[in-house]
């Protein structure tokens, strides 16, 4: 769980805490270490525990955007501030 967090972490837009991807996703940069389910599982529990919250519908594939909650930037006009995606409504 910790890997897929720092993964999307590593990758979201640092101006907005926004990480586009899915399971298949962090499988790929994983290098197939994980199973596409073992990933589902790890994007659920990553929700459950309010680490991020996930804009994809039942059955959607492909890429959607993963809000990572308590993000801080460290570039661009959100430097330094801790932002709360969990309360944003896109």
């Amino acid at each position: 769980m910790v890997s897929a967090y720092l993964i999307m972490i590593r990758e979201c837009d640092w101006n907005t805490g926004v990480w586009h991807g899915c399971a298949e996703k962090l499988v790929r940069t994983m290098g197939s270490v994980w199973s596409e389910q073992t990933a589902r599982r790890i994007l659920v529990r990553l929700e459950r525990r309010r680490y991020i919250t996930r804009k994809n519908k039942q059955g959607m594939h492909g890429n959607y955007e993963e809000l990572i909650s308590n993000h801080v930037p460290t570039t661009g006009p959100n430097k330094g501030k801790k932002l709360n995606r969990a309360k944003c409504v896109f």
